[in-house]
C-alpha cells in the first residue's frame, strides 16, 4: 500500500527541470536482518523528485534476489514522499540477500536484507514472556490486598522481580520462586541484607545476564528536596511530597535520546522480546523491563513491571523511554527522601543512579 504526505518537488526557476527517478529505503534503517519462517511488515520511504507536476506518478516494481523470498504486494504506482509497505518472508536462511528496486523499468538501488534463524539466548517468544507476565499479574493481586499474606508483607519489588524471571526462565533453584497456591517459597534464596545490585551481579555469575550498564544522567532539583526536608512534620511531609514527586529529578533531552540509543545497542536489529532486571535510585526501587521489539527496533514498544504490575509512566513507545525512567526514578527519589525525612536522616540522600543487567537463558 503506497500513501502520499503531500510533499512535492520544486522547480528551478528559468531553468529546465531533470526528472530525476526516485529511489526506496526502509523507513527503519536499523533493520538488516530478518528472521526466517516469520512474516515480518516492512515500511519503505520514497525519496527523490515529484512527478505530480508533471501529470503522472512512477511505477515500483520490487524484484528478490532469490525466489525463496516472498513478497505480498511487489509492484506500486508512486510519488515522492510516500511511504509503501509490504510482508515479507523466507522460509531459508539467506546471506547477502536484497531487494532490487525498479522505477519505470529501469534498475535504481538495492535494499540489503539477510534471512537469518535467531536463536539467540537473550530473545524471548511470546510464550515465554506469558510465563513472566502471568506470574506479575498474578502476584499483584496479592501485594495489592487490603489483607496481605505474610509471603507478601513489606516491600516486595524484589521479589516480584524474580518471580517473573524465575517463570521467564523456569529456573526454581537460582531465582526466588513461589507456590501458587500454598505461597510458600520453592527454594532458599533469600533478601536480607542484599540489595537489587547484589542479586544482579548474582544472576551475572551464574551465566544469565547478556550486557550490564549503568545511567545517571538526571539533574535533582534541590529546591523541591528541601521542600520535603524542610517539612514541619510528617503530614506535611506527604504533602510536599505529592506536589514534588513528578518534578523532582529531570533529564535532558540529549539524554534521553542517550539513553534510548543504549537500548537500540543492546537490542541490535534482532526481531522479539528482550527483559532487564533493573533498579533505580542507587537500588531503592527493582523493577523488570520487558521491550516489545516483535516489528523491529523502530517501533518497539516498553513496560516496566514492579510488584504492582504496569503504571501509565512506565510504558510507551521504546523512543520514549528515556521520559519513563525519568518519571519512575522522580517518584522513587522523591520517595527515598521522604522516608529519610521520617527517619531523621535529611543530611544524606540516595543516589539517583540506573543499574540494569539484560537477561539471558543459559
Amino acid at each position: 500500500m503506497a500513501t502520499p504526505n503531500n510533499s512535492f518537488g520544486e522547480y528551478v526557476a528559468g531553468k529546465p527541470t531533470v526528472l530525476i527517478p526516485p529511489t526506496l529505503s526502509l523507513l527503519c534503517e536499523k533493520i538488516n536482518i530478518l528472521p526466517i519462517n516469520k512474516i515480518i511488515l516492512l515500511k519503505f520511504i520514497v525519496s527523490g523528485i515529484s512527478r505530480k507536476d508533471w501529470g503522472g506518478k512512477y511505477s515500483l516494481k520490487l524484484v528478490p534476489s532469490d525466489s525463496k523470498i516472498t513478497l505480498s504486494v511487489d509492484e506500486f504506482e508512486i510519488e515522492e514522499g510516500w511511504t509503501v509497505q509490504l510482508n515479507i518472508e523466507s522460509k531459508v536462511e539467506l546471506k547477502g540477500a536484497y531487494l532490487q528496486v525498479k522505477i519505470d523499468n529501469k534498475d535504481r538501488n538495492k535494499i540489503n536484507i539477510d534471512f537469518t534463524n535467531i536463536n539467540r539466548k537473550d530473545i524471548y517468544s511470546t510464550i515465554e514472556i506469558k510465563r513472566l507476565i502471568d506470574e506479575n499479574t498474578y502476584l499483584t493481586a496479592f501485594v495489592d490486598s487490603p489483607s496481605r499474606l505474610p509471603e507478601y508483607s513489606g516491600n516486595y519489588c524484589m521479589a516480584a522481580a524474580e518471580r517473573g524471571i524465575s517463570e521467564l526462565l523456569q529456573d526454581y533453584k537460582n531465582f526466588y520462586g513461589v507456590e501458587r497456591k500454598t505461597h510458600k517459597r520453592k527454594n532458599s534464596v533469600f533478601f536480607t541484607g542484599k540489595t537489587a545490585i547484589d542479586r544482579g551481579n548474582v544472576m551475572d555469575s551464574l551465566g544469565n545476564v547478556k550486557s550490564k550498564w549503568e545511567f545517571d544522567k538526571y539533574k535533582i532539583d534541590h529546591n523541591a528536596l528541601k521542600k520535603i526536608n524542610s517539612s514541619k512534620n510528617d503530614k506535611e511531609a506527604d504533602n510536599n511530597f505529592a506536589d514534588v514527586n513528578n518534578d523532582i529529578i529531570t533529564i535532558s533531552d540529549e539524554s534521553k535520546k542517550s539513553l534510548y540509543n543504549l537500548f537500540l545497542n543492546d537490542i541490535s536489529s534482532v526481531f522479539g522480546f528482550h527483559v532487564y532486571y533493573f533498579c533505580i535510585v542507587g537500588g531503592f526501587h527493582t523493577l523488570i523491563l520487558v521491550i516489545d521489539s516483535t516489528k523491529g527496533p523502530c517501533e518497539s514498544t516498553y513496560k516496566m513491571y514492579d510488584q504492582h504490575g504496569v503504571k501509565s509512566k512506565g510504558q510507551g513507545k521504546l523512543s520514549e523511554i528515556g521520559e519513563g525512567f525519568r518519571a519512575q526514578t522522580s517518584f522513587n527519589f522523591a520517595n527515598s527522601c521522604l522516608n529519610r525525612f521520617k527517619a531523621g536522616k535529611t543530611k544524606h540522600w540516595d543516589s539517583t543512579t540506573t543499574y540494569l543487567w539484560k537477561i539471558q537463558k543459559k
